[in-house]
């Protein structure tokens, strides 16, 4: 087949070098082209508000399509994060995270470094006494979640007899009593009890099954210390 041209290097598309963008300045982009496509009296298709801001209007178009996809652009937070503070924001909070739990402390300690860190700590409360006294709270909610949904199951759970694996748990010299159902694997109770007698092994038992249909036979397995 004969060249359109002589020159090889003219029939040839000269393809453009990927630019790799940053989540902020793709939502700069996106907010940047929301306006100029919304102008009360000099407004701009797609196309040239696309080119006003150099960017090719097939990608521009995936941008904004794949926002809407992933529903950034259907409920506030999701909004916010898809404008440039947000998007900003966002890549803070994710390195904060990742650093505190590849190099960062643990607990109390962990949760301020993450703030800080973020720059969350402009808004929340980060003092130790303000983190303890929300995570005590926290650990209200999740035990009476737990114990909400497990009294919502077990309405609709058939008698049947259950294995019950017991252990035995040491902080100092205080006992922590562990029962497990031997099948699901459910934890029926963790608790610090003055003494492991079989009285008191008996006593939480009945306490933890009582709201559960079924008969329990215990199989003790080994202590770990």
């Amino acid at each position: 087949m004969d060249s359109v041209s002589a020159n090889p290097l003219q029939n040839s598309i000269t393809k453009r070098s990927k630019i790799n963008r940053s989540r902020p300045a793709i939502a700069q982009k996106i907010v940047a082209f929301q306006a100029l496509t919304h102008l009360e009296h000099s407004r701009k298709s797609a196309r040239e508000a696309a080119s006003i801001l150099e960017i090719p209007n097939s990608t521009m178009q995936t941008w904004r399509t794949e926002k809407t996809v992933k529903g950034v652009l259907e409920d506030e937070i999701s909004t916010f994060f898809a404008t440039p503070a947000g998007s900003t924001l966002l890549s803070h909070i994710v390195v904060a995270i990742m650093y505190n739990n590849k190099c960062g402390a643990s607990g109390i300690c962990g949760a301020q470094e993450s703030l800080r860190h973020s720059g969350l700590d402009k808004y929340v409360a980060t003092s130790a006494g303000a983190l303890q006294n929300f995570w005590l709270r926290c650990e209200e909610c999740i035990l009476a979640f737990g114990k909400q949904w497990e009294l919502k199951l077990a309405e609709k759970m058939k008698a049947r007899k259950i294995t019950v694996i017991l252990d035995e748990m040491f902080r100092k010299r205080q006992p922590c009593l562990v029962a497990i159902e031997a099948v699901s694997n459910y934890i029926l109770f963790e608790k610090f009890t003055e003494d492991r007698t079989a009285e008191t092994w008996k006593k939480e038992l009945e306490k933890a099954l009582k709201d559960i249909p079924g008969d329990a036979t215990h199989f003790r397995r080994r202590k770990f210390f």
